[in-house]
């Protein structure tokens, strides 16, 4: 999901950053810059964009060069009364780079002192979902999600916890079409799902009608990935603790 609109060249915009913010989930930001970069020659139909992003307390910054991921991905803690650093490429001064290892690709938006972020590349109908605490530059929680659906906050800012809300994802190393009974045990021992298992079938189907003939037999042992709704409830010094809330599970074969 590419969270930024493109605006006019050389102008700075306030803006709503991502989908998801428009839909509610994430806070408005007191400033957004949004500047265009210098192509790459090498590539020189990527456009290239720099966002910083102000909210209360620090700054988000997104370096993109228009290839899959965000080449950078930083936090720079604001004090009190402290004006934002210009909006440059180079790091400012007391600026976080979000580790490569961590997963990050694109920014996603704010709630609280919690930033959010998401993975460049799709996984299995999904993408990794990443929260930072911004304030404290500590990753809190990770998970694989099909989509993010309520985040709110649990006490007064500062010192608040989160709760999320989202269609998580399991990928097992079994797979429900070849061994329904001793899969789902799996599953439900690793997970905390409850009654019977989702329907496979339909989707293993699919699958195997879209491979060539000599391949479908083997379509049954694919892994398979379960879809559920799931709660996460964050308390204030960054314990976790997760919930499977009632809901459709679902069920399809692993890419």
């Amino acid at each position: 999901m590419k969270l930024f609109s493109l605006l006019m060249a050389g102008l700075s915009a306030l803006c709503c950053v991502s989908g998801a913010q428009a839909a509610g989930l994430f806070d408005a930001p007191l400033a957004h810059e949004h500047l265009p970069l210098e192509r790459d020659p090498v590539n020189p139909q990527a456009e290239a964009w720099l966002d910083c992003i102000v909210h209360p307390g620090f700054v988000v910054k997104q370096v993109d060069r228009g290839e899959v991921g965000a080449e950078r991905l930083a936090i720079t803690r604001l004090a009190p009364g402290q004006k934002a650093p210009a909006c440059r490429v180079a790091p400012a001064r007391g600026e976080r780079t979000i580790p490569e290892s961590d997963g990050a690709g694109y920014f996603m938006g704010v709630k609280g002192r919690f930033a959010f972020f998401e993975s460049a590349d799709g996984f299995n109908g999904g993408s990794y979902l990443l929260v930072y605490d911004a304030l404290n530059f500590r990753k809190l929680h990770e998970a694989l999600i099909e989509r993010l659906e309520a985040v709110e906050l649990t006490g007064p800012a500062p010192a608040t916890g989160l709760r999320l809300r989202y269609r998580a994802m399991h990928l097992a190393d079994c797979s429900l079409r070849q061994d329904l009974a001793g899969c789902w045990a799996v599953i439900q021992r690793l997970t905390g799902l409850q009654g019977d298992a989702p329907d496979c079938a339909a989707a293993y189907e699919q699958l195997e009608n879209d491979l060539p003939p000599e391949r479908r037999a083997d379509a049954a042992a694919d892994p398979s990935v379960v879809g559920y709704t799931l709660e996460a409830l964050i308390d204030p010094a960054g314990r976790i603790e997760r919930k499977v809330l009632p809901g459709k599970l679902e069920c399809w074969p692993a890419e």
